[in-house]
């Protein structure tokens, strides 16, 4: 989909006409939102489909009420715009200091003891994230997600837009996977709780050595869900690196069948997303490894 980076500029100066930018600069072309750096400080996010203000409007909401709750610094916003007959809707923060841990980055440290410090710093993120107790209405507006009903939904999209893409023992196996979870139990004995929904290395910043994480982003996938989920997106990394995820994780072994399988859906996710929204990027990055 085109963006209109000139109409994103001038909802801001139209929105807060006091903030003067001299320096704007395309940062990422994410899945849901295309977000700049303005005068190298603030991150402004802008959602690329109509269906994207409502989450970018739970998404302001949620970190308002997770500031000061994480070990690890959030987005903080600053300039918000959710309402806007005239043009963009858009969520503005001060940039986090940090670039994105890639898997490639985590494999060339060289300390093992820095792996498993990255490591506890994540585990004791997530932790922190799904035992908040939302007694308070911190999961006000939010959606739930992972139930039963969700996966047999999805595995039925990919029968039937994704399956005559995929080679036969690809078919084979994603049929085995789904069939499997959703003919257990399993998969739904946990408790709801809040989960990022897109723990991944874009959104886990480190600093320039990569010793130390700096922030986490974008939680704009944020939802009531299985803790699983967020453990699915941390084993990118890798499963020794998981390990030292759950070091800092207590019950973390429970979690693993689950997040597992979830693991094994996100590139199926997206391109699901990719039909849905009719973004050919997407649809062929999702299907690379199913030809």
């Amino acid at each position: 989909m085109n963006f209109d980076e000139s109409a994103h500029r001038q909802s801001v100066r139209m929105a807060y006409p006091d903030f003067a930018f001299d320096t704007w600069s395309l940062l990422a072309l994410g899945q849901n939102c295309v977000a700049y750096v303005v005068n190298s400080d603030y991150v402004f996010r802008f959602p690329k489909y109509p269906d994207g203000r409502s989450a970018l409007a739970r998404e302001a909401a949620l970190l308002h009420r997770l500031a000061g709750r994480l070990p690890l610094p959030i987005p903080t916003p600053k300039f918000v715009v959710l309402e806007n007959s005239d043009g963009p809707t858009f969520l503005g923060y001060p940039k986090i200091p940090g670039t994105p841990l890639s898997r490639e980055a985590l494999e060339r440290i060289g300390d093992d003891q820095t792996r498993q410090h990255l490591g506890a710093q994540l585990g004791g993120f997530l932790r922190a994230l799904h035992v908040i107790d939302t007694a308070d209405g911190t999961d006000r507006g939010l959606p739930i997600a992972d139930s039963w009903s969700h996966y047999d939904a999805m595995y039925r999209g990919i029968r039937t837009h994704l399956f005559e893409h995929m080679s036969r023992p690809a078919r084979e196996t994603t049929a085995h996977r789904f069939e499997t979870f959703l003919e257990g139990l399993e998969h739904s004995a946990f408790t709801p709780c809040l989960r990022h929904g897109d723990f991944g290395p874009t959104n886990i910043l480190s600093n320039d050595s990569n010793t130390t994480i700096t922030g986490i982003l974008d939680f704009g996938a944020t939802c009531l869900g299985d803790p699983a989920y967020d453990l699915a997106g941390a084993a990118c990394y890798g499963p020794t690196f998981l390990q030292y995820v759950g070091a800092a994780y207590p019950g973390i072994e429970s979690l693993l069948p689950r997040a597992e399988f979830y693991q094994t859906t996100f590139a199926l996710q997206e391109a699901l997303f990719g039909v849905e929204h009719s973004d050919q990027r997407a649809f062929e990055s999702g299907m690379a490894s199913f030809r």
